[in-house]
């Protein structure tokens, strides 16, 4: 498997810096919160010459393998429904420069509100937000989707999961309390490049044919569908310069 032949061009749509400009001060603030916690996160575990990866790692009983989930049963939030591991491919079979990614998800079953109106999902299923890459200084570097059965998901289109993903929200100290709010809130400060990776995703499943089809969903030839590098503290930086104009 090579992951870079399966990747989609990033898709154009997601928060650009000129984009800041013309948010109204609630989005803003939002964001600059997110970016904040984010900072602040990483530079207290820079500070304990850790990273939010090496964070998670610390509370594995025996180490760290390849495709074992981290932290083992995976966390998860039931007041907000939502859920995620850590974990690495084969060497072979990562994203250059990756030591491994970060999947999230919710269990729509709790969050039928945000659903259509169609046949409900199982208690215990889960619909695929993002993945988030983490190099191996432990900084997150790209943003990606998958298909269906990379997850075994319950799938929906983007218009949809970008309902659910608004709803992402790790709280409480298990596994590690700085890993759920770092991940939280990296994924709310990319909430718009997410929702644009999810419309690439879709454009890249349905193959100009307007139509997502179970056979484009089961293709295992087809396996990461968008793909965004990102620079965190770039986007950080931004955010916060543009709060700090506006005396927010």
């Amino acid at each position: 498997m090579t992951v870079q032949a399966e990747t989609a061009a990033a898709p154009e749509g997601g928060l650009k810096t000129a984009d800041l400009a013309r948010l109204d001060d609630a989005e803003l603030a939002a964001l600059a919160a997110a970016a904040r916690t984010v900072r602040e996160v990483e530079a207290d575990l820079t500070a304990r010459g850790g990273n939010v990866v090496a964070r998670l790692l610390a509370e594995a009983d025996d180490g760290f393998y390849e495709w074992d989930h981290y932290p083992d049963g995976d966390a998860y939030d039931a007041e907000s429904e939502s859920q995620y591991f850590y974990h690495a491919h084969a060497a072979d079979q990562r994203f250059p420069g990756e030591h491994g990614h970060f999947h999230s998800f919710v269990r729509p079953f709790g969050l039928s509100h945000l659903l259509p109106d169609d046949a409900p999902p199982p208690p215990t299923a889960l619909t695929h937000l993002i993945a988030v890459s983490v190099d191996i200084e432990g900084r997150a570097t790209r943003l990606f989707t998958t298909n269906r059965w990379v997850t075994a998901e319950r799938w929906y289109p983007a218009a949809t999961a970008v309902r659910l993903l608004a709803n992402f929200e790790m709280r409480g100290d298990t596994p590690a309390p700085e890993v759920n709010a770092w991940l939280t809130a990296l994924l709310r400060l990319y909430r718009a490049d997410i929702a644009a990776l999810m419309t690439a995703r879709d454009s890249r499943l349905a193959a100009g044919g307007g139509v997502v089809t179970e056979g484009a969903l089961d293709d295992r030839a087809l396996e990461v569908t968008s793909l965004q590098e990102i620079d965190v503290p770039a986007r950080v930086q931004a955010v916060e310069a543009e709060a700090a104009r506006r005396g927010l």
